[in-house]
């Protein structure tokens, strides 16, 4: 079979586990077009919400992060519906190879808070799981890899004791970080030969992308962006603001950057003005000379004449960099938490 046979043989599968375990009153289907995604991106704010995390998501930034994650939403998206209404879904992309933990199929989705406890999320989470059991056929596991599940979660009784329940286990943290104030930001400069220069093409950012993916490979769980992702990372129409990117340039080769970004549409929901502090990263050879901190800096910086007033930041407590005291030295605090959550499949 080709990959589209096998793909459609692990839908069939995922609806099938999924139908089985839904509630009474409770439909599954698959994604049927984009204008699911006005339905899902409000049934992910309000579940993210309700589970302690403080974003927002819009349809055009759902339908990118589906394109970054090169899968195709038809065989990956399930949705739960009452009454016709979109009350829940969730997506699996994957698989992809992490070396230092294995073979990975990653998901995620929500259901709204009015509509949990009832057995819809486990239907979802068995439909998903069927789903990446399929998606592993044909893939091609190396020697003694083991494949896993991996999911983010916030530190609240619903979505731990869905995935506890489940056989996951915590495998690592992460911190919501936030800036207050974007006064006294602490002057920090590169080192000598290293110049702050703006990203002014696609080709520039698309450099920009696949050195942060290179330097970016030693941290735990990382997976490869290959050529599409990265293509696709550069258009988000969020993550992909490249006049609110900080990049440190070494003749013609980036080698660190704060790919930070602005969300609108969340600021005006949330009543605040916050930019974010995004995506930093360091090539090897360049670490641990201050080039992080100089450009956090001039990420503040930047934040703040755009009429900004405060920044925030999400980090893994564990990061191998110690990214989180540097973090802590240039103001930020974290203010919540979540947990990666990972299985055998």
């Amino acid at each position: 079979m080709d990959r589209t046979e096998l793909d459609a043989l692990a839908m069939l599968a995922g609806l099938a586990a999924a139908r089985r375990r839904a509630p009474g009153g409770v439909t599954i289907r698959p994604w049927q077009a984009d204008a699911d995604y006005v339905p899902m991106a409000e049934v992910r704010s309000a579940s993210a919400l309700d589970d302690g995390q403080d974003f927002n998501t819009e349809p055009d930034q759902l339908r990118a992060d589906v394109e970054v994650s090169q899968v195709k939403p038809a065989v990956t998206t399930l949705l739960a519906e009452v009454d016709a209404r979109v009350v829940g879904w969730a997506r699996i992309s994957g698989p992809g190879f992490a070396p230092d933990i294995g073979v990975v199929l990653t998901h995620g989705g929500g259901v709204i808070p009015e509509a949990r406890r009832r057995g819809i999320g486990r239907a979802l989470l068995a439909g998903i799981q069927a789903i990446g059991r399929g998606r592993l056929d044909g893939f091609e596991i190396p020697p003694g890899a083991r494949a896993l599940f991996q999911t983010y979660a916030g530190m609240t009784p619903a979505p731990m004791a869905l995935l506890e329940g489940d056989g996951y286990s915590a495998a690592r943290w992460a911190f919501g970080m936030v800036r207050r104030s974007l006064d006294a930001i602490p002057d920090r400069e590169l080192p000598a030969g290293v110049e702050l220069r703006p990203v002014l093409d696609e080709a520039a950012a698309f450099r920009v992308v696949r050195a942060m993916n290179a330097a970016m490979a030693d941290h735990p769980g990382w997976i490869d962006l290959g050529e599409e992702q990265s293509r696709a990372a550069v258009g988000h129409p969020i993550y992909g603001q490249t006049d609110v990117w900080q990049v440190a340039w070494v003749g013609d080769e980036p080698v660190a950057g704060v790919l930070g970004y602005v969300d609108e549409s969340e600021n005006q929901k949330r009543g605040r003005l916050r930019g974010y502090t995004e995506a930093i990263w360091t090539a090897r050879p360049w670490r641990r000379r201050g080039l992080a901190s100089a450009l956090i800096a001039a990420n503040l910086r930047l934040l703040r004449e755009l009429g900004l007033t405060e920044a925030a930041l999400f980090v893994d407590t564990e990061n191998p960099s110690g990214a989180l005291r540097v973090y802590e030295r240039m103001g930020f605090e974290a203010e919540t938490k979540e947990i990666l959550y990972r299985r055998p499949v």
